[in-house]
């Protein structure tokens, strides 16, 4: 008996969340220093936003000035369209000094990835 498979009548949703909680190699993880020396490691999305939504506000203009967020979202998890974003939430950093700019940061990522307040639990 031969059949004829049909069209997808859904289009296909790639499903982000499960991506939360994937580690990077040692190699790739985003390094967190403090007085520049190394402090904390996220090798994980859900460890990054964890640990950039617990900066302060000194802590963060060195990753803010050299793009460095845009920068390893882009490059480790290959995800250009949220690179873009968060670039432009540096540049915002660069222009304005923009004082909410870490949360907006957290909260692109979280709404990217269907990380939302409350669902942190794996």
């Amino acid at each position: 008996m031969m059949f004829t498979i049909g069209q997808r009548l859904t289009p296909h949703v790639r499903h982000r969340q499960k991506y939360v909680d994937v580690p990077v190699t040692e190699s790739r993880a985003f390094v967190f220093t403090e007085n520049g020396h190394p402090a904390r490691r996220a090798r994980t999305l859900r460890q990054f936003i964890e640990s950039v939504e617990h900066m302060s506000g000194p802590s963060v203009v060195g990753y803010l000035q050299r793009g460095d967020f845009s920068r390893w979202i882009g490059d480790v998890f290959g995800d250009r369209a949220l690179a873009d974003d968060l670039k432009a939430y540096e540049d915002r950093y660069q222009i304005e000094g923009a004082a909410d700019i870490v949360s907006d940061i957290a909260n692109a990522v979280r709404a990217r990835y269907d990380l939302t307040v409350g669902a942190d639990t794996p």
